[in-house]
């Protein structure tokens, strides 16, 4: 069965299209209303939809193979990236590998899964970057669809998915857990949205979402200097629960935006094929510190043209790496049909 609906592909393709711009646009630039605005739901959105089109466990055995493939599916790109981050710290500067406590802190970054720099007992622990995201998506998708499990009644789900959340935020105040585990229950009523569906998929206005979105915007971020926008990897949620409401209006209006879009063949099949390869473009841009910014992206006094650079650069890669990923299993071809005969 294919879950895939076109619109909400269209969505993930043109927001994470947003995050790229967001991450590029941020260095010394505090007070950017471009950057508060994308905060304001990018993240919040790929949550929210992400639980839109996932096929709940019918069973506790449903439920364990789910997990178990959901694990294969998230958690193989997170190792990736880590040790990639790994070999290129070591390429830049060799003699870190004997530095005492090198090993220790990246095993504590690996452990606690933290998109931001985090201490315990005393010890600086490195941000291991962008796989916290995947982490605490598989962590409260998990919880949900157990949830959804036991919990028969609708309402009685929400209100679970409430107290987990208000677990996760104070514990997000006071520090930080593993894996990012207090931002996957932090994050339990943007998942509840998702799976309930019928705000992303059956309300089809535009105007008042918009409205609810700007006015809770201006409620959570009155002054950006002050960096008051949702940020959720570093623990901000402004005017809790304000801030969610602010992210879920603002991802019915783009999701309606984009049910209009994909009228549009050119954009639809661009930003939907973008959408589908969505967490490609994500390893992608999990690893572009590869490449010197400083040649490439940072060459212009203009963030914002060298936001539109490195989206364009993540995008070739992306292609190269899909174009690669063809030539490679079509010549595996010959070889597995040999294995069968």
């Amino acid at each position: 069965m294919n879950n895939r609906i076109d619109y909400i592909d269209f969505a993930k393709g043109g927001c994470f299209l947003l995050v790229i711009i967001g991450h590029t646009i941020q260095y010394g630039r505090i007070n950017s209303l471009i950057r508060g605005l994308i905060f304001s739901f990018h993240m919040p959105l790929f949550f929210i939809l992400s639980c839109v089109t996932y096929k709940y466990s019918e069973s506790i055995d449903s439920f364990f193979k789910k997990t178990k493939k959901a694990a294969k599916h998230l958690l193989t790109p997170i190792v990736i990236i880590y040790i990639s981050s790994i070999i290129n710290i070591t390429i830049n500067n060799v003699n870190i590998l004997t530095e005492k406590g090198f090993i220790r802190k990246e095993i504590l970054s690996f452990v606690y899964m933290s998109g931001v720099k985090s201490s315990f007992a005393g010890v600086d622990i490195p941000a291991i970057g962008m796989p916290w995201f995947l982490m605490a998506l598989f962590i409260g998708r998990t919880i949900l669809d157990y949830l959804q499990l036991v919990v028969k009644k609708n309402e009685e789900l929400f209100i679970v998915c409430l107290i987990l959340s208000l677990i996760g935020i104070m514990i997000g105040n006071w520090g930080q857990l593993p894996l990012s585990i207090d931002i996957a229950l932090s994050v339990m009523p943007l998942l509840y949205v998702g799976y309930n569906k019928k705000v992303i998929l059956e309300y089809d206005r535009l105007l008042f979402p918009f409205i609810i979105w700007i006015i809770t915007f201006l409620l959570t971020s009155p002054t950006l200097s002050q960096r008051t926008y949702l940020e959720l990897a570093c623990r901000r949620y402004p005017l809790y629960p304000i801030c969610f409401i602010c992210a879920i209006a603002a991802t019915c209006f783009i999701s309606n935006i984009c049910k209009l879009l994909c009228r549009l063949s050119l954009l639809n099949r661009i930003f939907v094929f973008i959408g589908r390869n969505s967490l490609f473009l994500f390893c992608i841009h999990s690893m572009d510190y590869f490449f010197n910014c400083n040649m490439i992206w940072n060459r212009t006094n203009s963030e914002m043209i060298n936001a539109m650079i490195r989206l364009l650069f993540n995008i070739v890669v992306l292609f190269v790496v899909l174009l690669l990923k063809v030539i490679i299993k079509n010549l595996n071809k010959p070889f597995l049909g040999k294995n069968k005969e």
